[in-house]
């Protein structure tokens, strides 16, 4: 599962890691607007890109609600299609940590 404010590139890391443009960029804009899974016979990950947290307590609340009921219902999954590890962008270039 990859996390991060909006825009801070989370489509275009799983684009490299896939090695193709198999999400769509906004550049800085939201593009992702819910929890999606990628994947590739190329690649033996599945990876989930989420909607980018925007600021402020309600859409941060938003988020915190989103991502809790997505890992809840991956972890009744079958052990493949469960999360095993979470991604946590940050704006380098913003050089601040973000609480959540």
């Amino acid at each position: 599962l990859i996390i991060g404010r909006a825009g801070v590139g989370k489509s275009s890391l799983i684009n490299a890691t896939f090695g193709s443009d198999v999400a769509r960029v906004g550049a800085g804009k939201p593009v992702t607007l819910s929890y999606k899974c990628y994947s590739s016979p190329d690649v033996l990950v599945n990876i989930y890109d989420s909607a980018g947290w925007e600021g402020g307590a309600e859409g941060e609340q938003k988020f915190l609600k989103d991502t809790e009921d997505f890992l809840n219902q991956r972890q009744t999954a079958n052990l493949e299609d469960r999360i095993h590890i979470v991604w946590y962008l940050v704006d380098a270039p913003g050089a601040r940590f973000t609480d959540f």
